[in-house]
């Protein structure tokens, strides 16, 4: 079964918060063309419910870097959010992404409808980091950002 949205989204980024959000209940996705699909194992409406959140609102949460290039062993990158969506949320899903590679996975702490999280040890490269609700409604936020050779 497939949840089909006419907008075309970035795959690998699209099959990452899939499997973050779904689980098992997603055998993949596709992009081209114009559209994007969630591709589910079953026909199972909350599954099929999520897929079309993840489709609608993905990319859709506010999200900020404190800068768009960091230097090796300068300051560290401080992402964060005041999204209005966060307001009960406890926690937000955060992956990083160097290269394209996953380089970490975890969760960062939402206080007070806010999230902050500073990104520490980063060697040099280009970073993608997906940060995600893990309740209620979908929503997902992307950021790109780059980290130089210190000189």
């Amino acid at each position: 079964m497939d949840i089909v949205i006419q907008r075309e989204l970035e795959a690998e980024l699209l099959d990452l918060a899939a499997r973050l959000a779904l689980g098992g209940a997603t055998s993949g996705v596709s992009s081209g063309g114009g559209l994007s699909r969630v591709h589910l194992a079953e026909a199972n409406p909350p599954d099929q419910a999520r897929a079309s959140d993840l489709l609608r609102s993905f990319g859709a949460l506010e999200v900020a870097s404190s800068a768009s290039a960091f230097q090796q062993g300068g300051p560290a990158p401080v992402l964060s959010s005041s999204d209005p969506r966060l307001a009960a949320d406890g926690e937000l899903a955060c992956v990083v992404l160097r290269g394209g590679q996953e380089s970490s996975r975890g969760y960062g702490k939402v206080k007070d409808g806010a999230f902050s999280l500073s990104l520490r040890q980063l060697v040099p490269g280009a970073y993608t980091v997906l940060l995600q609700r893990t309740r209620g409604d979908y929503a997902s936020g992307v950021l790109r950002f780059r980290v130089d050779k210190a000189s």
